[in-house]
């Protein structure tokens, strides 16, 4: 099958900004690992439901307060990438985690303190994500150079790991350390 070349050009720079957005995702997950911790009062949490073309979205959303370089903060994140799913089971099971805590483990950017997390680290879905945008940008590079192996092994590769971005539950509610709960 013949392929116009500038359709695979096309299709790999139309994919570079997602794959450097989660790439960067990645990165900014793992750098929290190292940042310092402090105590949050968990002040608001709930579950959001919106419409979409696919069906219902789920986000859940949470505020929580921290002190850190001297400072009051207030938090909204629960991860780098977090922004809710159709994922009705996993986003519950992370409203319901967060919604019976009332002391929560925060983590934030010691440059900038009013930068936080209640989760991080690598997750299964952040590599499935990495794996998926890759899939944009190897695959069509298939088509310029057909005669590569190494395409169609990345290509192989990409797509396994693609996997994981659909086949994963968020496991946020996994890494937030709730330090107390409500009573």
């Amino acid at each position: 099958m013949d392929v116009a070349p500038w359709i695979p050009v096309v299709m790999i720079a139309a994919s570079v900004p997602f794959l450097l957005s989660m790439s960067r995702v990645l990165y900014r997950s793992v750098l929290a690992t190292w940042w310092p911790t402090a105590a949050g009062s968990v002040e608001h949490v709930d579950l959001k439901t919106t419409p979409g073309d696919d069906g219902p979205m789920y986000t859940v959303e949470v505020r929580y307060r921290y002190s850190a370089a001297g400072q009051e903060h207030v938090g909204e994140a629960i991860s780098f990438g977090y922004r809710g799913s159709s994922n009705a089971r996993g986003n519950a099971a992370l409203h319901e985690h967060l919604k019976t805590a009332s002391r929560v483990q925060v983590r934030y950017n010691p440059r900038n303190p009013g930068q936080a997390v209640l989760a991080c680290g690598v997750r299964p879905r952040d590599i499935g994500g990495l794996g998926f945008a890759a899939v944009f940008v190897i695959g069509p590079a298939g088509f310029l150079l057909p005669s590569s192996i190494a395409i169609t092994a990345a290509t192989s590769v990409a797509f396994s790991l693609a996997a994981l971005f659909f086949l994963m539950p968020p496991e946020d509610l996994l890494r937030i350390a709730v330090l107390e709960r409500h009573a």
